[in-house]
């Protein structure tokens, strides 16, 4: 079943992914694809938003000769899913 979210709760359930692991930005996708409908350009541009108001972090991962962005929650973005599961 995929269900049509907001910009808050696509936000939220990004935020809930990367507090149960750090993820690279594909298996990120994937796994958000398994229970919602949406764009690879609503997901990329939800990321960037997250990182520039600083509640997610990404580094750059060389793996195989593959480079990776691999994300994961600050505290702030931690916060923010406190609130926004309340």
């Amino acid at each position: 079943m995929f269900i049509k979210l907001t910009k808050e709760s696509l936000e939220c359930y990004i935020l809930i992914c990367l507090n149960i692991q750090e993820m690279h930005r594909g298996q990120l996708f994937n796994n958000v694809c398994k229970h919602v409908n949406i764009t690879p350009a609503k997901f990329y541009s939800a990321l960037l938003i997250l990182e520039r108001d600083g509640k997610i972090t990404r580094r750059y991962e060389i793996s195989n000769g593959a480079a990776y962005d691999v994300y994961s929650i600050t505290p702030a973005g931690q916060k923010d899913l406190n609130r926004f599961l309340k």
